[in-house]
């Protein structure tokens, strides 16, 4: 990473629970338990045996312009030593870690508490990118602190009874919902560029299907279905990407995601891009909207005790600019 340089990417946050019937806890509501748990020294994960720790930071929270700013932690004991040289002065500086220290980055995820318009559990988020540490580690360690505060008080996330149940005291019974944070890239202009002006190679529609052996073979099992659709290049619309997110949006009841493979304009190599059937949203950072955030002053180290405001100030501008509230 660079000092006075970060790119950020933009994502849709939904807030969901198992239960159909679930009364779901406003994003605020769960900021509000994981800044309690990071107090109480509880907004803690630790993966790979235990050398691999992270942790939250104090939260930044502004009510007013509904957004919080997030910096969570990542140690890792496997990380290499830090080096440092001046190849023309001829030195070479190494900083071996202590038997307890892992080498240390932090990723700033950034979120509007305000719900987007029409979507009451959806959120407009960026997180910041850095190496080895993705959307997914972020969402797992999220949904591990949220699932800890479940676990510990069985009054947290609770709500009365759907069906108007009563307790034999006559009060409302309570039921407890599980929630959870999903993250969604939302797509860039490139991605429906890239399909207009380049060449549609192929389409695979994909789901999960139940892992049985195969011919009695043990070690061998089903994993995935597949149905590969087959593109009549002589007859493409003048709308590709369109077209093609109404034909997968048609069939993402039985295939909820699909591979797009597409040669690219001006290039002659090909990308694949996995996305959601149901609205075209990408599953990886390819072609993620992003942005790049350069000229950071002061700069900044690869981690940080607390949210990096010079950093954080930009970024809650576009947060704001990119939210539909």
């Amino acid at each position: 990473m660079k000092a006075n340089f970060r790119q950020v990417y933009v994502f849709n946050l939904d807030v969901t629970a198992q239960r159909r019937d679930a009364v779901i806890p406003t994003l605020e509501t769960l900021i509000a338990v994981l800044e309690r748990r990071r107090a109480a020294g509880q907004a803690t994960l630790a993966i790979d045996n235990g050398d691999v720790h992270l942790t939250l930071a104090p939260i930044f929270l502004d009510q007013a312009r509904q957004f919080a700013s997030l910096l969570i932690r990542h140690s890792d004991r496997y990380a290499a030593d830090a080096v440092y040289s001046d190849i023309v002065g001829d030195t070479f500086t190494s900083h071996p870690k202590g038997a307890r220290e892992g080498g240390e980055t932090g990723i700033h995820v950034f979120l509007s508490t305000a719900p987007e318009q029409g979507f009451p559990g959806r959120y407009t988020c960026i997180i910041e990118k850095v190496p080895g540490l993705t959307v997914a580690l972020v969402r797992r360690f999220l949904n591990r602190v949220i699932h800890d505060e479940y676990s510990a008080d069985p009054d947290a996330f609770s709500y009365p009874h759907p069906g108007g149940q009563r307790t034999r005291a006559g009060a409302p019974a309570m039921v407890q919902c599980l929630p959870r944070c999903d993250f969604e890239g939302r797509p860039s202009e490139q991605l429906a560029r890239d399909v207009q002006q380049g060449k549609l190679t192929g389409i695979v529609l994909k789901r999960a299907v139940a892992h049985t052996p195969v011919g009695g073979v043990p070690y061998l099992t089903k994993k995935e279905a597949t149905l590969a659709l087959e593109i009549d290049q002589g007859n493409l619309g003048a709308n590709i990407w369109g077209d093609v997110r109404r034909a997968l949006a048609a069939e993402a009841g039985d295939y909820p995601t699909a591979q797009v493979s597409i040669r690219l304009p001006q290039a002659k190599r090909s990308v694949s891009v996995n996305v959601d059937s149901a609205n075209g949203a990408p599953l990886t950072e390819l072609y993620v909207k992003s942005f790049d955030v350069p000229h950071i002053n002061p700069p900044m180290a690869q981690s940080a005790r607390d949210v990096v405001r010079q950093f954080a100030d930009r970024v809650e501008r576009l947060l704001i600019d990119e939210r539909n509230i």
